[in-house]
């Protein structure tokens, strides 16, 4: 059977394309302007300010956003959101118990879980009044928690990225940032006392902060720009600066100066002020140490990404080769290791949720909790006031007490 439908041809294409582009042809010169009537001169006037007013309220904008931008990145920018007032007056009642010798136990379980609203954990602290924790993570915000009653006190407002480290300074939290900032907030005034950024100008990207640690009145930042700050709460600028020559993992106090591991696998010394590395310490047999804890300024432990914890001691310095602590599963994460307050034990996380216990002059595993943590266990310290006490958190978000 014969189709009914008529065969198109070539020359029927071609006719409906030249009907087509007549009709775009007779568009285009349609929305064409005259050419023989040119605009006057008050019209010109009127589009060229019109143009001049588009272009200065685009300044305006960016101005605007600008000086935005530079009040919410500032280093002294924050809120401190208190929900219990009383907690932050400290008495002078308490110095005589924080200055007694503790004497440590070994916790014997978990006593309380405190869930935050932060998804991942990287670093806690304990006030050493005993009843305060602070603890910090990927949020940028820093928590302060009470001990005894569980509940939240505090919200320190103010950085934009993860905070991989904060530490509590008599009546003080210093936090850094990846964000670049370092911020000092004062518990009693409840408010930012200082803050402190590697760039000065306020509108650049900043340098982001890996680490910091707290020696009497000085503060020490390592940054990504290989260099070590030096800061003093009564100035505005960085006082001193250290030349690392490599990415400072973290830095301790140590004797009568400060360390540092880097990613290069060399441990640095640096004597106070001078700048420029005073001793360092290369072992083949030591990976890279992804975190290190002071005890006192004496004796520092730093986490080796072989599985195993090094030491060192300060005056003079140098690697202790007999105290080394093994049986636990680091990896390639950060898990920072802690003196007891005594220094008779030391405590780490590892990636596997479990919390080991050694003894410092034995190196032998004297406690293992299995499930301490869903995840990798961060950070671990011990109460400085209740010797068998002491605090962890992990990457699932929770703070643990440990009695």
């Amino acid at each position: 059977m014969k189709s009914s439908a008529t065969e198109i041809t070539d020359d029927d294409f071609e006719k409906v394309f030249k009907k087509s582009f007549r009709q775009q042809q007779k568009i285009k010169k349609t929305k064409l302007p005259d050419s023989s009537s040119p605009l006057s001169q008050d019209e010109i006037n009127k589009l060229l300010a019109e143009e001049h007013e588009k272009r200065e309220k685009q300044k305006e904008s960016t101005k605007k956003m600008i000086e935005e931008y530079a009040k919410e990145t500032s280093p002294t920018s924050g809120t401190f959101k208190t929900i219990q007032h009383d907690l932050f007056n400290f008495q002078e009642e308490k110095k005589d118990k924080i200055d007694k010798k503790i004497e440590c136990e070994i916790p014997k379980k978990c006593q309380h879980a405190i869930a935050t609203p932060c998804k991942t954990l990287t670093t806690i602290s304990v006030h050493k009044s005993g009843d305060l924790v602070a603890c910090g993570g990927s949020d940028g915000v820093a928590y302060i928690y009470s001990i005894s009653s569980r509940k939240l006190v505090a919200s320190l407002l103010g950085h934009h990225s993860t905070i991989p480290r904060l530490s509590f300074s008599d009546n003080t939290v210093v936090t850094v940032s990846l964000d670049g900032t370092l911020k000092v907030w004062d518990l009693n005034a409840q408010k930012i006392s200082c803050g402190f950024s590697v760039l000065p100008d306020l509108t650049a990207e900043k340098l982001a902060y890996k680490n910091m640690a707290i020696c009497d009145d000085k503060i020490f930042a390592g940054c990504v720009n290989e260099r070590i700050y030096q800061y003093d709460q009564r100035v505005p600028t960085h006082v001193d600066e250290y030349v690392v020559s490599s990415i400072p993992l973290d830095v301790a106090s140590c004797g009568k100066g400060i360390m540092c591991s880097c990613e290069d696998r060399v441990v640095r010394y640096f004597d106070y002020g001078s700048g420029s590395v005073t001793k360092s310490v290369q072992d083949p047999s030591v990976e890279t140490i992804s975190c290190l804890t002071d005890y006192k300024g004496k004796y520092v432990l730093g986490q080796s990404m072989n599985n195993s914890i090094v030491s060192f001691r300060g005056d003079p310095f140098r690697m202790m080769a007999g105290r080394v602590f093994r049986g636990h599963y680091c990896g390639a994460w950060s898990c920072r290791p802690s003196f007891s307050s005594d220094g008779q034990f030391v405590v780490s996380g590892d990636a596997n949720g479990k919390i080991f216990m050694w003894d410092w002059k034995k190196g032998k595993v004297l406690k293992c909790y299995t499930k301490a943590h869903n995840g990798t266990v961060a950070d671990v310290a011990w109460n400085p006031v209740i010797g068998n006490q002491c605090v962890s958190c992990g990457w699932d978000g929770k703070i643990n007490i440990w009695n």
